[in-house]
């Protein structure tokens, strides 16, 4: 496992290396706009099935919640989303927990770590490129109208937000920062994978 000291490191090389005309909004999805495509399989499903599309959850808001297993901060974020699931599961609500990693890392993990949204399996990093997802643990929001209403960090994913975008508001809540580096993010979150033994 990554500790969360090498990753802190990680992290301050790849943002000395930005460069300084790199806006932070463009680090992110950004409010409004239409989100980019799905493209992931739920754990357990067959490798052949076909992948959920966004007509699969109209009218409803859909919480994508991006992750990895070595994320400490994710891990730590599981009991938060465990809740809201509980909270909104009557409601017009979707939570989903995309990572990048396959099964065999995904299933010993949550043996130990209890999480109950949907949890799916990105195809080969694309929907972490289009949603821009590599400063996890990130949390991207789709409204009813299927437009961007947030990018932001679990922490700042409450009851009473949730509730303002169900009823068609866009709520004043700091947005994600973004991440500096994207390739350099992708390179080291493949080299975290580990090969099935």
């Amino acid at each position: 496992m990554i500790t969360s000291k090498k990753f802190q490191i990680f992290a301050l090389v790849l943002t000395t290396l930005v460069s300084p005309t790199v806006s932070s909004q463009d680090l992110i999805l950004k409010l409004g706009d239409v989100p980019p495509k799905l493209d992931f399989r739920l754990l357990n499903q067959p490798t052949n099935e076909k992948s959920s599309t966004w007509e699969d959850f109209k009218n409803q808001v859909v919480i994508i919640d991006f992750w990895a297993t070595w994320c400490v901060p994710c891990r730590k974020a599981f009991p938060h989303l465990n809740r809201l699931v509980k909270e909104f599961r009557e409601k017009s609500v979707k939570l989903l927990s995309i990572t990048y990693e396959p099964e065999h890392m995904i299933k010993p993990f949550l043996k130990k770590y209890k999480l109950d949204t949907q949890i799916g399996i990105d195809n080969d990093f694309k929907m972490f490129k289009s949603f821009k997802a590599w400063g996890i643990p990130m949390v991207v929001i789709v409204n009813k109208k299927g437009k961007i209403a947030g990018v932001i960090a679990p922490s700042l994913l409450t009851e009473e937000l949730i509730e303002q975008i169900l009823v068609g508001e866009i709520p004043e809540v700091e947005q994600h920062p973004g991440w500096p580096e994207p390739k350099g993010a992708e390179e080291y979150f493949r080299s975290l994978i580990k090969p099935k033994e």
